[in-house]
């Protein structure tokens, strides 16, 4: 058993064999956890140290960081740009009563999709999922939508990491539209074409020159339009500079036209992809996750119609979004530069400003300001030309 939470969702799944009683078991605890789970002081304190060990692997991890800060350079007001696990400081001062808000507000039945996967028989489940959650009340509330979109970017963005230890690595991130749109499967294919190993464009050009130790590329498919990045990892000694100069003319000759995706390029990332997701769809986990991941983007069917979109996507298309979406404005450029000691600022702190006034005592001597008559004759008599 176990449940992981992501930018568009949470999901909780168990993975067991197949077994009536242990299924039967499973949806009727799912249906009572749903809207009946006491959200308690001391179980927040007891995962405190949970959440925080995650945050401090992630914290340590130099890829980890600089894709955040990747996400947080590219949106301005989008919650996209934010880390999914939180700031720390939110993670050690939340207090338990927002935590048990929040659970009654989205933990309700018109929130949420039951999703079971592998060997089952059919109605028995629709009956055990009936009973399980049929019971719980429709919720009063209802939840609203969420509406902030960033405008398009209107220039490259940098940014820098620097901390100790690790090799230096790079990042050139565009924005993409939702994992819905038809165009998401030509940017799922682009993408393969610049990052994958060792067919790629960028393996050829880096990797193969010996610019950089491997690359690689990832598109997010999420419900609104989010990022898709393409990446150099380098071996200590490697010119960061060099390998950036490099990345930059294979993505901005795509997006020229000088360089075309070939058919033959298209085709060979097609068969990968479509290789890929049918060797997920043999297994009922990948497949219980991969359909949780397709209602984030609004429908279990996205799922199927993902694969149908890769299916038909043609060589213009491809060319075209290249075109569309590899623009130089469209960019943002994140390195992680090792160092031996970094330059920091002080660490914030607030001040405490009670404290601060608590004794204070103003100037005794105060020079008190003429008493001025505003009016328009005395305006008029101090007045000089």
């Amino acid at each position: 058993a176990n449940g992981s939470t992501w930018v568009d969702r949470t999901n909780y799944f168990a993975s067991f064999t197949a077994n009536d009683d242990n299924l039967q078991w499973y949806l009727s605890w799912l249906g009572d956890a749903l809207v009946n789970s006491f959200i308690a002081k001391d179980d927040l304190a007891s995962e405190m140290t949970v959440v925080r060990n995650e945050m401090e692997m992630g914290e340590n991890s130099p890829d980890q960081v600089l894709f955040q800060r990747t996400l947080a350079a590219m949106y301005d007001w989008h919650n996209y740009g934010k880390d999914t696990i939180g700031a720390r400081s939110d993670v050690e001062n939340v207090d338990i009563s927002r935590l048990q808000a929040f659970y009654r507000r989205h933990y309700q039945p018109d929130n949420a999709t039951v999703i079971v996967s592998g060997r089952f028989d059919a109605a028995q489940v629709l009956g055990l999922v009936a009973e399980g959650f049929g019971r719980i009340a429709r919720p009063a509330r209802t939840l609203a939508p969420t509406y902030t979109l960033d405008p398009a970017q209107d220039g490259e963005r940098d940014i820098t990491v620097r901390r100790v230890g690790g090799t230096p690595m790079l990042y050139m991130a565009h924005h993409a539209p939702p994992g819905a749109h038809p165009d998401f499967a030509v940017v799922s294919l682009l993408t393969q074409v610049l990052g994958d190993t060792p067919g790629g464009r960028l393996h050829k050009r880096l990797v193969e020159a010996h610019l950089a130790a491997g690359t690689f590329g990832f598109p997010l498919a999420l419900a609104e339009p989010g990022p898709f990045i393409v990446g150099a990892q380098l071996a200590p000694g490697q010119d960061l500079d060099r390998a950036r100069a490099e990345m930059a003319k294979v993505i901005d000759a795509l997006a020229s036209g000088s360089e075309p995706v070939t058919a033959e390029e298209l085709e060979r990332a097609r068969t990968q992809w479509i290789n890929d997701w049918e060797k997920g769809f043999s297994d009922p986990e990948v497949i219980g996750v991969q359909l949780s991941e397709a209602i984030a983007l609004g429908d279990w069917r996205m799922y199927f119609l993902g694969r149908d979109q890769v299916r038909k996507v043609t060589l213009a298309d491809i060319n075209r979004v290249a075109r569309e979406r590899l623009r130089v404005d469209n960019r943002t450029v994140a390195m992680f530069r090792p160092v031996t000691e970094p330059q920091r600022a002080p660490a914030p702190a607030r001040v405490d400003v009670a404290a601060l006034v608590k004794d204070y005592k103003g100037d005794p001597n105060v020079a008190l300001a003429e008493a001025f008559d505003a009016t328009p004759a005395n305006l008029d008599r101090r007045s000089q030309l």
